[in-house]
């Protein structure tokens, strides 16, 4: 794959000897080549930020359901936290 494409794009460019071509080529495929892993880890931490996130909202829920919390609302004439059912 492309760890594998990058690496060999470097050494063939190495063999031109065409410096003012293989010079800058070079190392702009080292610096893609030292990003991929923080590309990585920004989409690991991303995933596992919605995972985290959706485990809270799920939690928070539970715990507010708990404490009949929309009955509050209902008390206080604003309503309900849950949609009305259509007649």
């Amino acid at each position: 794959s492309i760890l594998i494409l990058i690496p060999t794009i470097i050494t063939a460019l190495e063999r031109l000897n065409l410096k003012g071509i293989s010079e800058p080529a070079i190392a702009m495929l080292q610096n893609i080549l030292t990003l991929i892993p923080n590309i990585i880890a920004a989409i690991i931490l991303i995933l596992v930020g919605i995972a985290l996130g959706k485990w809270v909202e799920k939690v928070v829920t539970q715990q507010l359901w708990r404490l009949r919390f929309d009955t509050v609302f209902h008390h206080m004439g604003i309503g309900s936290l849950t949609p009305e059912k259509s007649k």
